[in-house]
């Protein structure tokens, strides 16, 4: 038995299942020019594709996982982990288990590796076999008074090919972000 064993993911099907922890953890590891304020955000549990998850360890939240299955790809949106669990190997270990389960690449947004922080996050996602593309890109903004954020897109288990890039950030601009471009 491994001490991952016991991690579960547990899907929220509508805002009043969401434990209060789960907002905390969201709005504590994002910034706000990079997550959708929580109304918005319990809105997308009526969407099919969207599915808002918490990690739970011997029944104790202790994360959280918003990932879209856009057909093509799944999208992770956010993944964060309360700040007492982080560096315990957690986020590795759902990591693995949603590639090792997807049929699909799995694609994923992450700061650009401009700060030590930004730079372990883009190391934990290569050690976990994520390759950034080689292309421009931007998150949208959330709302009407944020800004784009400089990202990198990075993809598993192979790069994006230069071709198929516009195809995808299309793809995830309009649906996880309701954009044109």
């Amino acid at each position: 038995m491994t001490e991952y064993e016991n991690i579960c993911l547990i899907r929220f099907t509508n805002a009043t299942q969401i434990h209060e922890e789960i907002r905390q953890i969201y709005e504590e590891a994002f910034p706000w020019n990079e997550r959708r304020d929580w109304e918005s955000l319990t809105k997308l549990l009526n969407i099919p594709e969207f599915r808002l998850n918490g990690i739970f360890q011997q029944n104790t939240l202790i994360g959280m996982l918003s990932v879209w299955n856009l057909d093509e790809f799944l999208f992770i949106e956010h993944f964060a982990f309360r700040p007492d669990e982080r560096g315990k190997g957690f986020g590795s270990a759902v990591i693995r288990e949603l590639t090792r389960n997807s049929k699909l690449p799995v694609l994923l947004e992450v700061d650009e590796a401009i700060s030590e922080t930004n730079r372990k996050r883009v190391a934990f996602y290569e050690r976990l076999n994520f390759k950034a593309s080689g292309c421009d890109y931007f998150q949208p903004p959330y709302s009407i008074d944020q800004q784009k954020v400089k990202m990198l897109l990075m993809s598993h288990p192979d790069k994006i090919k230069d071709e198929h890039f516009t195809k995808l950030k299309a793809h995830i601009y309009r649906t996880v972000y309701g954009v044109s471009e």
